[in-house]
């Protein structure tokens, strides 16, 4: 047995409920009326430096590299605190620390921040070259005085 109706009544293929706006029978606004349905937006994120939203493998490489950078950062900063206890940590610090800059800078260009990798892989960098430059500064004093 069919679903059909039964009897032969005609059909209202165009109910007043039908229609979005009156006077306009192809649901479309009138010329100069205002929409009510927003614009499409894009959607982005605003606070991130020069993102450009692509593929989201380039986003999901953009967020490995800037959680590597963060960790070349973290351990270049406590290498530079095991100075004193294990030979030859500065010079890992610094070889880290530049990693993490050029971790964060391909992370960026990918759209990603990674300003905390940064900030720590520049310490990192910075502070060995600091504390090496002190200590050949206190050898030689040392030298002047003992000779002198």
């Amino acid at each position: 047995m069919s679903q059909l109706p039964q009897n032969n009544e005609a059909f209202d293929d165009k109910p007043e409920c039908a229609k979005l706006y009156p006077g306009n029978n192809n649901g479309q606004p009138a010329r100069g009326a205002p929409s009510n349905q927003p614009l499409p937006t894009r959607q982005f994120y605003p606070s991130y430096p020069r993102n450009i939203v692509g593929p989201v493998g380039i986003l999901e490489e953009g967020r490995k590299l800037a959680q590597r950078s963060l960790t070349f950062g973290i351990i270049s900063v406590v290498l530079i605190l095991l100075t004193f206890l294990v030979p030859y940590t500065l010079l890992g610090s610094f070889i880290l620390g530049i990693l993490g800059i050029v971790s964060a800078r391909d992370a960026e260009s990918r759209g990603v921040p990674a300003k905390a990798g940064r900030i720590l892989s520049w310490i990192g960098v910075i502070l060995p070259i600091v504390l090496s430059a002190l200590t050949v500064i206190a050898l030689l004093m040392l030298v002047f005085t003992l000779k002198g």
